[in-house]
C-alpha cells in the first residue's frame, strides 16, 4: 500500500471555514484516500456478503422444504423467523470483521479532519492497534442488539397483536435513532479523549438525544440497507452492497465523523479541550 502525505503545506487561511466545507475539500483533494478506505471496507464486508448469499438461498430452500412437508403458512413463517434469527446471530461475525477496518480507517479519518497528514499504511495499522478493542466490542453489541430487535419485530408480525407491533416499532426506532448513534459516539469519543466509560456513555447519550433530528437522517441509510434483500435478484443485491461499501461507505463515514467532530467542538472542545477546537479549520 502506497504511503501518502498531504501534497501541500497549508496556512490557516487556506483551510476550510467549517466542517461542511471541509467535507468537499477532503473529497476533492483526498479522493484516493477515500477510495482506499472503500476498498478495505469492501474486503471487510466479504463475510457479510457471504452471509447475505447464504440467507438468500437458505430462505428459498426453507420455503420449498416447508411447502413439500405440507406445513401451514403460519408454521412456515415461524420457521423462517427462527431461520432469520440464526442467520442474524451468524452475521455478528461479519460485524466483527468490519470492526477492524473501521478501527484502522478511524485514524486515517482523524488525520484528514485534523489536517495532520496521512501515511495510509502506517495510520491504518496504528488505528487498528489503538482502537480495535473499542470497535470490536461495539460491533458485537450492535450485532447482538440488532439480532434481538429483528427477532422481536418478526415475532410481533406473526402474532399480529397491535400492542406488540407498536412496542416493536418503538424498539426499532430507538435502536436506529438512539442506541446505534450512541454507540458510534462512544467509539469516536474514546478515540480522542481520555475519559471514564461512565462519562463517555453519559456524554454520548446526551449528544444523541440533543441532535436527534440530524442523527435520524444518518440512521435512515442504515435502516433502509436491511431491505436490499427485497430485490429478488442476487446479482443486483450484491452489486448494490459492493457500491455501498466501496463508494458510499467512505463518504458516509466522513460525513458522520465530521458531524461528530462539530458536536465535540460545540459541546466539549471549545471550553475543555481548546487544542482540539476547530482543529483542521481556518482560525
Amino acid at each position: 500500500m502506497k504511503n501518502k502525505n498531504l501534497s501541500h503545506d497549508f496556512g490557516y487561511e487556506n483551510l476550510p471555514s467549517d466542517r461542511k466545507a471541509q467535507f468537499f475539500d477532503i473529497f476533492k483533494n483526498e479522493w484516493k484516500t477515500l477510495f482506499l478506505i472503500g476498498l478495505w471496507l469492501l474486503v471487510g464486508a466479504l463475510p457479510y456478503i457471504v452471509v447475505f448469499v447464504f440467507r438468500f438461498f437458505g430462505y428459498s430452500f426453507m420455503v420449498s422444504a416447508c411447502q413439500e412437508a405440507g406445513l401451514s403458512e403460519a408454521d412456515t413463517n415461524m420457521r423462517l423467523v427462527f431461520f432469520n434469527l440464526i442467520v442474524d446471530a451468524i452475521n455478528v461475525l461479519s460485524y466483527v470483521a468490519l470492526s477492524f477496518v473501521l478501527a484502522g480507517s478511524s485514524r486515517v479519518f482523524r488525520n484528514l479532519i485534523f489536517n495532520d497528514g496521512v501515511l495510509f499504511k502506517d495510520d491504518f495499522i496504528r488505528g487498528i492497534k489503538d482502537t480495535w478493542l473499542s470497535y470490536f466490542i461495539i460491533c458485537i453489541i450492535f450485532g447482538v442488539i440488532k439480532s434481538g430487535v429483528n427477532f422481536a419485530i418478526n415475532i410481533s408480525n406473526q402474532t399480529g397483536n397491535m400492542t406488540t407491533l407498536i412496542l416493536s416499532g418503538v424498539l426499532l426506532i430507538s435502536f436506529y435513532v438512539v442506541i446505534a448513534p450512541m454507540m458510534a459516539f462512544v467509539v469516536e469519543m474514546n478515540q480522542i479523549y481520555q475519559i471514564t466509560l461512565l462519562n463517555n456513555l453519559k456524554a454520548s447519550i446526551k449528544m444523541s438525544l440533543i441532535n436527534v433530528l440530524i442523527v435520524f437522517l444518518f440512521a435512515l441509510p442504515l435502516y433502509f440497507a436491511q431491505y436490499i434483500s427485497f430485490i429478488a435478484i442476487l446479482f443486483v443485491d450484491i452489486l448494490i452492497i459492493c457500491i455501498m461499501f466501496l463508494i458510499l461507505g467512505p463518504m458516509y463515514l466522513l460525513l458522520w465523523k465530521l458531524f461528530v467532530i462539530s458536536r465535540f467542538d460545540k459541546y466539549i472542545n471549545q471550553s475543555d479541550y481548546p487544542d482540539f477546537y476547530r482543529k483542521g479549520l481556518s482560525k
